[in-house]
């Protein structure tokens, strides 16, 4: 997700969304999604977010993210990449995300304990990526925006082939 807020921080003015990662989707194999989005008037701030967003019903398997990253296009046309930090969830411990908040370097964990963790099990590149095991559970990191200006966020996505994201 990509999300503005106005100066609260705490207000959501938009959300877009990247395209759904879903039981269809292929498994054991890392798939790139990204949503873009355009900064409304009033925004002061925004925040890129990984979730496993539904209902728990019937849920069960995992989903892996890795090698997020995050760009802005101004009105000139010009990119500037780099927005987002650790990306790749590389730096700092593996570990259930719930108890890694404060040693997760530069993420906020938005979540329930035994529903998210830093894994060096898989990656798309490097060591390390976090994999959600729970609906409703999510990854925040916030950054300063601008009123106007477009915003990319792309990231990987990969359901296992074992214990695959099944709802």
């Amino acid at each position: 997700l990509l999300q503005y807020m106005d100066s609260t921080g705490t207000n959501i003015l938009q959300t877009f969304e990247s395209p759904y990662f879903t039981t269809n989707s292929p498994t054991a194999s890392w798939t790139m999604l990204a949503v873009t989005g355009a900064a409304p008037v009033g925004t002061v701030s925004g925040r890129t977010v990984v979730a496993i967003l539904g209902s728990s019903t019937g849920y069960s398997g995992s989903l892996w993210f890795d090698d997020v990253s995050q760009s802005l296009v101004s009105t000139g046309g010009t990119t500037q990449s780099g927005a987002i930090y650790n990306g790749g969830f590389d730096d700092g411990l593996t570990g259930n995300a719930y108890y890694l908040s404060n040693s997760l370097p530069y993420w906020t964990w938005a979540g329930g304990t035994n529903a998210g963790f830093i894994v060096d099990s898989a990656a798309q590149s490097n060591s390390q990526s976090l994999t959600i095991v729970y609906p409703n559970n999510l990854l925040v990191q916030n950054f300063a925006a601008t009123t106007g200006m477009t915003y990319i966020v792309e990231g990987y996505m990969m359901t296992p082939s074992s214990a695959r994201m099944t709802s």
